[in-house]
């Protein structure tokens, strides 16, 4: 592909590295110069999704790229707790379905009843566009969404697994283009 090239000017590239995300050492997984992959990629287990401070009553989201959540199908163009959590667990269960053969059943209901109780805090969250040209539809799509910071506070506990979950699957439209990513932080 990158010799062929790619985009309306067929664009040439070469894969010099590929760096797994894994939040912490940033490990290659893959060398351009001698064509060789490394097995040893890191995989998220339940040390990736401790919880570490559950006990912190306020949660800082910093979306990085931005986010595509739906209300009522439309983007939306704020967030409240419990449609961050909604997207969260539409995420889980469609990958899980199509992924996993044994994990576990989340008590959707149960979470989305106490989510209400989860307030927003803080919000500095903006508008940012992106357009995209589709070959296929042969037109530019629009893929805008939020980005920056929102805090909420209340009793996280509960939820705080899913939420570090979050910060490796994405959340919201075009998860794809790499839309949706985020990470939490703990404000005092």
């Amino acid at each position: 592909m990158g010799r062929a090239g790619i985009g309306s000017r067929r664009g040439q590239f070469e894969v010099i590295e590929v760096i797994a995300d894994d939040m912490k050492s940033g490990r290659t997984i893959f060398c351009g110069t001698d064509r060789t992959f490394i097995n040893d990629i890191p995989r998220i287990g339940p040390t990736a999704l401790n919880c570490g401070n559950c006990e912190s009553k306020r949660l800082q989201i910093c979306f990085i790229t931005p986010a595509r959540l739906q209300q009522q199908g439309k983007i939306a163009n704020n967030v409240d707790f419990i449609m961050l959590l909604r997207a969260l667990l539409r995420r889980y269960s469609w990958l899980s379905t199509i992924y996993c053969d044994d994990l576990p059943e989340l008590p959707y209901s149960e979470l989305l009843k106490t989510a209400a109780e989860v307030k927003l805090f803080a919000s500095n969250l903006t508008w940012f566009d992106l357009e995209r040209y589709s070959y296929r539809q042969h037109k530019q799509l629009k893929l805008g969404g939020l980005i920056g910071n929102i805090v909420f506070e209340g009793y996280l506990a509960p939820y705080m697994s899913l939420l570090r979950l979050g910060e490796y699957l994405h959340i919201g439209k075009g998860t794809a283009f790499g839309l949706g990513k985020y990470r939490l932080f703990f404000p005092a």
